[in-house]
């Protein structure tokens, strides 16, 4: 473009000498970006940030000679035009250069200035008045470009880091022992099935994915229909599409009667569609049978197997509070053997 608005008035020599700069500047300027190429990977240096400033300003240096040397050549409608090519190559720059906006300043001061200078050497005052706006727009909003983009990657860098620390923690709850991620779809089947979670159900993850949730840990009453009540809870609650946690259900696995523990919450995509849900659950078995067995154990006695002081006092207190609620009668009634207490007291609990 220059070579085209100067090629009739400036010298060969000063053309292809000024050419020959520019294209060694172009040529710095290309080597050194290809050793950016893996810099979205990597930090970059100060000694990188000093070089990449560095070749901005010698390319300012390279484009400000046209203005400078070649103007007085030419009439203000070339100047005007040579204005023009400066221009876009300051915006140009904005653009490239969004994370390194120093690079755009430097090169819009040292050509934006010598393009001023230049206007007003030859009295084209409202030209260069122009063109100082036109520095100062471009290098603010160089700047202000360079902070948006400067705070939308520390938000990547923070999602980046959040995402892993979510995967690791995922990935040593699924190594653990006892509990297990599952999820299912928006027609209820299981999908992704972990290991863990297909160890629990007694299935192969490829056979289990696919399957109806209830169907897999119904066992026989699947075909019946005549589930356990916390079956039906969970299965109401899947279809009302609500969150749940530590829902004790009764699944039976392989004809053997287990305890789940679980908890879930509806997954939906980002146009707020149902598209299933995702939850963790637990085999606490052991710990419900331990836990029925104390209350046994309490309420009733160990020689006998009689209800003792413990349940009695709990059933009175139950009668007595929906006589009193629903203003129904209660009665209690009481067998005495006399003289038991002797007869225990000498020949003791065998008798």
């Amino acid at each position: 473009m220059v070579l085209q608005i100067y090629a009739a008035q400036v010298h060969a020599v000063a053309m292809i000498g000024w050419m020959a700069l520019l294209t060694g500047a172009l040529y710095s300027c290309a080597r050194f970006d290809r050793s950016l190429l893996d810099a979205d990977r990597r930090r970059i240096s100060r000694h990188e940030i000093h070089r990449q400033t560095l070749n901005s300003l010698a390319m300012s240096v390279v484009w400000a000679v046209p203005m400078i040397a070649f103007s007085p050549f030419g009439d203000p409608t070339q100047r005007m035009t040579l204005w023009t090519v400066l221009a876009m190559l300051m915006t140009g720059m904005a653009v490239t250069f969004v994370a390194l906006p120093i690079a755009t300043v430097m090169f819009a001061g040292v050509v934006g200035v010598s393009a001023m200078m230049t206007l007003v050497f030859f009295g084209q005052y409202t030209a260069a008045a122009i063109a100082a706006v036109f520095i100062a727009i471009v290098s603010v909003g160089a700047i202000d470009a360079a902070r948006t983009f400067l705070i939308a990657r520390v938000a990547e860098a923070g999602m980046v880091e959040k995402s892993e620390v979510v995967s690791l923690l995922l990935r040593e709850f699924e190594e653990g022992d006892a509990d297990w991620l599952w999820q299912v779809d928006a027609n209820r089947r299981v999908r992704s099935v972990s290991p863990r979670f297909a160890f629990a159900l007694g299935e192969d993850p490829e056979d289990a994915d696919g399957k109806p949730l209830i169907q897999l840990i119904a066992g026989d009453s699947w075909d019946s229909g005549h589930f356990h009540s916390s079956l039906h809870d969970l299965a109401e609650r899947l279809k009302r599409r609500e969150s749940f946690s530590n829902l004790l259900v009764r699944v039976t696995l392989r004809g053997s009667p287990r305890w789940w523990e679980l908890s879930a919450s509806p997954k939906f995509d980002e146009n707020g569609a149902f598209v299933g849900f995702r939850g963790v659950g637990s085999d606490v078995t052991e710990q419900r049978e331990s836990a029925e067995k104390i209350a046994y154990l309490a309420r009733y006695d160990t020689l006998t197997g009689l209800p003792n002081r413990l349940m009695l006092t709990e059933a009175l207190a139950g009668a007595m509070a929906y006589a009193e609620k629903w203003l129904t009668d209660c009665a209690f009634m009481m067998i005495d053997l006399d003289r038991f207490k002797a007869i225990n007291d000498t020949l003791g609990h065998l008798v």
